[in-house]
């Protein structure tokens, strides 16, 4: 899976992985409230706003919903800091990420693009889906909740972007498609199923940052790649839990 970056024991080091978790930054890895109605992607409403904005106006509209979220994890010497990406769910401070990133945190930081950073703490985690819940205490002017899409309806080959920060490079943007649908990740990241595969670059850092659509809603949370070199970069595919499967698990915080 792609690791949110720690400098810390190398835990990747001495076995070929050939998947990594997006998530880590600057060193070895170690430990909307959506909208009640989401436009299908590739549907008009997504084709006109592509059209109408392209992707800077995209950007541009969505990315307050995305957070950078640091940990420090472990103590003396063995401890480390990691980095990885957060979505906002809503107005009372509710953001989601993979569970690989905030676990074994003793401290969370969540750092948003206009250079609020705020303590944070885990509300809610399962580590059988990889995901978590990390609630922080801050202006509800801060908070710009994300849209989330209902995936029944991506297709293979609908554009997407991600925006996320790998190795440390804040609010990075990259650009794909959908390249597969329903895929079960691979041994050695706990076998999570119904993963959409995109092309569109993640690396460490990127871990629980979000896969948006044409129409600038969140169709998946970027978790893994694989490499079949066993190195902890992307060579094409990666791996993004499903924002139904979001939905499944924290139903209570964003709407269907």
């Amino acid at each position: 899976m792609l690791f949110a970056v720690v400098v810390v024991v190398s835990l990747l080091a001495g076995g070929a992985l050939t998947l990594t978790f997006a998530g880590g930054g600057d060193g070895s890895a170690a430990p909307s409230a959506a909208t009640t109605e989401a436009s299908a992607t590739g549907s008009p409403i997504a084709i006109a706003t592509v059209n109408a904005q392209g992707l800077p106006g995209l950007v541009d509209q969505v990315s307050n919903s995305v957070v950078t979220i640091r940990t420090v994890v472990g103590t003396g010497f063995r401890q480390g800091s990691g980095t990885g990406t957060g979505v906002v769910l809503d107005k009372a401070g509710n953001i989601v990420t993979n569970y690989h990133v905030v676990d074994g945190a003793r401290q969370i930081t969540v750092t948003f693009k206009d250079g609020t950073v705020v303590p944070g703490t885990v509300a809610k985690s399962d580590e059988s889906q990889d995901l978590a819940v990390v609630k922080v205490s801050v202006s509800d002017k801060v908070l710009s909740p994300a849209k989330f899409a209902d995936t029944s309806h991506v297709r293979v080959g609908d554009p997407v972007f991600a925006i996320g920060n790998p190795f440390g490079l804040s609010n990075t943007v990259t650009s794909g498609i959908v390249s597969g649908l329903d895929r079960q990740s691979p041994t050695g990241t706990g076998g999570l199923q119904g993963m959409i595969q995109t092309d569109a670059a993640v690396n460490p850092g990127n871990s629980g940052g979000p896969l948006f659509n044409a129409a600038g809603e969140v169709i998946g949370i970027n978790t893994s790649i694989e490499n079949p070199s066993g190195a902890s970069v992307f060579v094409g595919v990666g791996f993004a839990i499903a924002s139904n499967t979001v939905r499944s698990f924290i139903p209570d915080l964003i709407g269907h």
